[in-house]
């Protein structure tokens, strides 16, 4: 009984060995695998250790026509291929030799990854967070091609709620109670247009719409008939004048004729006396 069990107790340790060593195994080619893809990492773009990324920046640093937008020469093509080609030509070695494309592309990784992060810790500056450090080694050395650009202009929406603190519409007054309610009070949203006033309002910088252009055409068709009418009731005056004066001139000469007919009669009667 004991030679059975001694037996069964070898065995049983023998089957929990195999996985042990299978696990062992698999640890250590995960383990090469994971060097293997960090000194894959380190090797990226095209080749370039920690130490040549690092004389990259410092060589683009000293030639601004590439990264500052304010440098005459920035939209000079020939004269930042040329300087690409300076830049290629300083992180050349024996090992590797590098090209103004190959430079050009690099920089380009770079500068798209720093934006990546830097936009990633502005919303969380917009959001009311603390942004993480960034552990990127070269983040802090790529600050200078964010100095020379201003930041984008965005038109506002309307149809969004406003992102600026009621208590800055408010005034130094209103910051304290403010403040006493709390961070999670909404911010008030700003209004479109401004409320009217009793005094005059100027009408000259509003915005055309369709109300007001048919306003004016509604304005300028009654102008047109006011004035169509005023020379219409000239027009009859002047015509009633000029008939009423043939009249007068008929009646004229009718009395005329009856004083010369009664002249001739009245001679008439003297001749027949006779």
């Amino acid at each position: 009984m004991r030679a059975n069990f001694a037996l069964l107790l070898i065995a049983s340790t023998r089957r929990a060995a195999i996985p042990v060593r299978f696990y062992i195994r698999s640890t250590q080619a995960f383990s090469a695998a994971l060097s293997h893809r960090s000194q894959s990492t380190k090797m990226s773009m095209f080749g370039m250790t920690d130490t040549l990324k690092t004389l990259l920046i410092q060589e683009i640093y000293q030639r601004p026509l590439i990264w500052k937008p304010s440098d005459p020469r920035y939209t000079d093509v020939p004269a930042r291929w040329v300087a690409f080609e300076e830049v290629a030509k300083a992180l050349s070695n024996e090992k590797v030799q590098f090209s103004s494309d190959m430079v050009k592309m690099a920089w380009k990784n770079m500068t798209d990854y720093y934006n990546h992060i830097r936009r990633r810790n502005d919303r969380a500056r917009a959001a009311g967070l603390t942004p993480p450090q960034s552990k990127w080694y070269f983040f802090n050395m790529l600050h200078f091609i964010r100095q020379e650009k201003s930041p984008a202009k965005r038109k506002y929406n309307w149809l969004e709620p406003s992102k600026i603190k009621s208590s800055s519409l408010n005034g130094d007054g209103a910051n304290g109670s403010m403040n006493s309610e709390g961070s999670d009070a909404l911010p008030r949203p700003i209004a479109i247009r401004p409320a009217p006033s009793d005094s005059v309002v100027d009408t000259s910088h509003r915005p055309r719409t369709k109300q007001s252009e048919k306003a004016k055409l509604q304005a300028k068709r009654e102008a047109l008939r006011d004035a169509n009418l005023s020379t219409s009731s000239s027009m009859d005056s002047t015509t009633i004048k000029i008939k009423k004066e043939p009249t007068l001139k008929v009646i004229d000469v009718v009395g005329d004729n009856d004083n010369d007919a009664d002249e001739d009669m009245n001679e008439d009667d003297d001749e027949m006396n006779d």
